[in-house]
């Protein structure tokens, strides 16, 4: 499905009588009677930082302290805790600052784009900046507005180790300001679309988990008790086995299987030679050696050698 399939069909929409170009590219024409403005005439962005880790009195605390990783793991748009909390004095340590519930909080490093609304008073780590609102009633609406610029804020990064949305270039990206009465009509009705959109999703979800158990179970059954149902079966010694066809062996895998174990065994790297398989190189059923490393033959001779079992 392409993006321009996944964009809601018009006529769900109730067009504006005029629009006008916005002069923001990513924006593109904005009903006339809508002002643009930088993100910092609606929100106060506030830094993070973190308390040194070697200090106990700073930790396992009770002040929330938010990080990337809180936020990448929500499965709704409220945050309410997070994985590590800190002390008073570690929050007085470092130079965080406790930001009020109701506020918006963006990861801005590592990587950009993850959201919340938080629910109780927070603060954040240096990979994250709050976003204190300057004016009530526009809560909902600016965090689905900053939902669907999460491409823009991406763009706007910089750094070549990891990408990193600056407070200044933050603090400058342009954003539409609908009449707050339009604002609270937009959020009301994104509320109820894509709560009905989650609900799909959780039954899609559901079926998925339903489909796989089925699949396992199917897997299982044709290699424990194989096709034929009218074969006669036997209790093995494997009492996790429960019956199998009364013709079959059961013994343990090294009955059959030769088992290598080079997970501590480090070689050299080479250009060319034999391919050396880890992890990132399976991919379900399929194991990919296109781009795997590779080590000479020798090296791969000893490194079996020394992993027989």
């Amino acid at each position: 499905m392409t993006e321009l399939q996944l964009k809601p069909k018009a006529r769900r929409f109730r067009l504006y009588p005029e629009y006008k170009d916005s002069g923001v590219e990513w924006l593109g024409k904005i009903p006339v009677h809508w002002d643009i403005a930088p993100l910092k005439r609606r929100f106060r962005v506030v830094n993070g930082a973190t308390p040194k880790s070697g200090e106990p009195d700073y930790w396992d605390g009770d002040i929330v302290w938010v990080t990337p990783d809180d936020l990448g793991s929500l499965s709704s748009p409220i945050l309410g805790d997070s994985a590590r909390k800190i002390t008073h004095e570690g929050h007085l340590s470092c130079g965080t600052t406790l930001v009020p519930a109701g506020s918006l909080v963006l990861s801005t490093r590592a990587p950009i784009g993850h959201l919340a609304m938080t629910a109780v008073d927070f603060c954040t780590n240096q990979g994250c900046r709050s976003l204190l609102f300057r004016r009530p009633g526009s809560e909902r609406f600016s965090y689905y507005q900053m939902t669907g610029a999460k491409r823009e804020l991406q763009s706007w990064g910089q750094g070549s180790t990891f990408k990193e949305l600056a407070k200044n270039k933050l603090e400058a990206i342009p954003l539409a300001e609908p009449p707050a009465n339009e604002q609270r009509t937009i959020a009301t009705f994104l509320d109820r679309e894509t709560a009905k959109i989650d609900a799909l999703v959780a039954k899609k979800e559901r079926l998925i988990e339903l489909l796989e158990e089925k699949r396992t179970a199917l897997i299982t059954y044709a290699v424990t008790k194989g096709l034929d149902p009218d074969v006669p079966m036997r209790d093995p010694s494997v009492e996790s086995f429960g019956k199998v066809p009364s013709h079959w062996e059961v013994g343990s895998l090294v009955r059959w299987w030769q088992v290598i174990d080079c997970k501590h065994r480090t070689v050299p790297f080479l250009d060319e030679g034999v391919p050396v398989a880890s992890i990132g190189e399976v991919h379900g059923l399929d194991l990919d050696l296109s781009h795997a490393n590779r080590t000479s033959v020798e090296e791969y001779q000893q490194m079996i050698e020394g992993g027989r079992k």
